[in-house]
């Protein structure tokens, strides 16, 4: 008999896997991703913003860059008490800035001149007691000159989603709005005496990096400044007031030696000007301007310094025909330049119960019309 050799059948191949033909692992992948993207969008971010205001590019213009915590920036500290010297590792020394209308804090950068994650900057501030700084305390210029040559680099703050970075300043209960002006739609109403004044929308520029502001450069007299007519608001508003004032975000660049502004009022039409407040960027105190001065009050601030300012004006009389409210520049050039924001008139101490009617106005309550000035 002769024998066959039986074939031994093919042992079927094993098919890969595909998630195009598996909707099991198809689905099982999609969650895997899903839990994994919603991880990444969950953890926490924190804002950065520049080291000094307007001396640092950003993703985008005028945004404040919102990075996860896990990116690295550069860090600097905060204080709210003095640092003792003595308890400060080599390398670390603490000052404290002068902003007109903001209470800064003490700042410094490590000695070391770290950049880190959200993380590291918490550890290197809270090694020698301090914080990091809040967005409102950066963007108020308290952090920059601390060395490292971070005033051109993002910088780390507490501030997160629950902190508002524009937040308006701080109210005094006992003063009454009349008007607003925050210039986001153009300036409102205000007019500009001459070729060094306009309307700016640059936003690194203005309170709260909003949408506009007033911009003042060089020293041509009416033509460095900008005025509104209060006269509209005496019948309805201003008459009723025992004080008013005016509030106002200023932001100060490229000012040198002894480069100035003013706040001043008319009630003339503009032929004569009372100087109820100066800002002057000196470091002394500022002195008794002398015979024919009549300063109420001023400021000093160094370069690239911003904040508010509060002013109290002289009341006009009921027979007045106009009272201008004035800024005016007083620098060098062209490439000095004074932003204003935020431009408040207020009242206080009611004599009587108000109208209801409102003054006619222009935008944000700023009178549509006002007088040209000579």
């Amino acid at each position: 008999m002769k024998l066959h050799a039986v074939p031994t059948p093919a042992r079927p191949r094993p098919r890969p896997l595909s998630l195009r033909r598996h909707p099991l692992l198809l689905l099982f992948s999609a969650t895997v991703t899903s839990l994994i993207l919603s991880t990444v969008s969950a953890q926490s971010r924190h804002y950065v913003d520049c080291g000094r205001v307007d001396r640092c590019s950003k993703p985008v213009v005028g945004e404040i860059p919102f990075p996860l915590d896990t990116d690295t920036y550069a860090i600097r500290c905060c204080s709210d008490t003095e640092p003792s010297p003595d308890a400060l590792p080599p390398g670390w020394s603490f000052l404290k800035r002068n902003i007109a209308g903001f209470d800064c804090p003490w700042t410094e950068s490590p000695a070391d001149c770290p950049r880190g994650t959200y993380t590291d900057a918490l550890a290197a501030c809270d090694e020698v007691g301090a914080r990091l700084c809040t967005l409102e305390e950066v963007q108020n210029n308290c952090a920059y000159g601390t060395g490292c040559n971070f005033d051109k680099q993002l910088i780390w703050t507490s501030s997160d989603t629950t902190e508002s970075p524009t937040s308006a300043p701080t109210t005094d209960p006992d003063w009454s709005t009349i008007f607003l002006n925050d210039f986001d739609d153009g300036s409102q109403g205000w007019t500009m005496g001459g070729t060094n004044a306009r309307h700016s929308t640059k936003k690194a520029r203005t309170y709260g990096r909003s949408a506009g502001a007033l911009e003042l450069t060089d020293n041509n007299d009416a033509a460095s400044s900008a005025y509104v007519d209060l006269m509209p608001y005496y019948d309805s508003y201003i008459k009723y007031y025992e004080e008013i004032r005016v509030k106002f975000w200023y932001y100060a660049r490229s000012f040198e030696g002894n480069e100035d502004f003013f706040v001043e009022v008319s009630t003339d039409g503009g032929t004569s000007w009372n100087q109820p407040f100066m800002g002057q960027i000196i470091n002394e105190t500022l002195s008794d301007p002398g015979e024919g001065g009549n300063f109420q009050k001023g400021v000093h601030f160094s370069d690239l310094d911003s904040g508010f300012a509060m002013v109290n004006l002289p009341k006009p009389s009921s027979g007045a025909d106009s009272m201008l409210l004035r800024f005016r520049a007083d620098m060098s050039g062209t490439g000095d330049q004074l932003y204003l924001d935020n431009v408040e008139l207020q009242g206080k101490g009611l004599l009587g119960e108000l109208p209801s009617d409102p003054p006619s106005a222009g935008p944000s309550g700023s009178p549509s019309s006002p007088p040209s000035v000579r």
